[in-house]
């Protein structure tokens, strides 16, 4: 099933760690500190430090918080799915 913007549901919590890196390499290191974009005045490796710390710290409690999410209403990782495309539990629909 694929979710918001295409991407499956599954990929979701693996991208969570993109925005976070993308600000802090191209917002906050040029204008906060004086360490130039990506923060290469740190060393050549902070960009992808940067990533991988990102991706950790973001995806894995996003993981986290979807399976927990989808279990508790019992249909896991599929709660990123648009609501036109699934037909109620009840069978019945809904006026509009």
């Amino acid at each position: 099933m694929t979710g918001i913007s295409g991407l499956s549901a599954e990929a979701l919590p693996r991208c969570a760690g993109l925005f976070p890196s993308a600000v802090q390499m191209f917002v906050v290191f040029p204008s906060a500190t004086p360490f130039g974009v990506g923060g290469v005045g740190l060393g050549k490796l902070t960009p992808i430090f940067v990533l991988i710390f990102n991706t950790i710290g973001w995806s894995l409690p996003a993981y986290l918080w979807f399976r927990l999410a989808g279990t508790l209403h019992g249909a896991p990782m599929d709660l990123l799915v648009d609501s036109a495309s699934v037909t109620p539990r009840s069978g019945r629909t809904s006026a509009a």
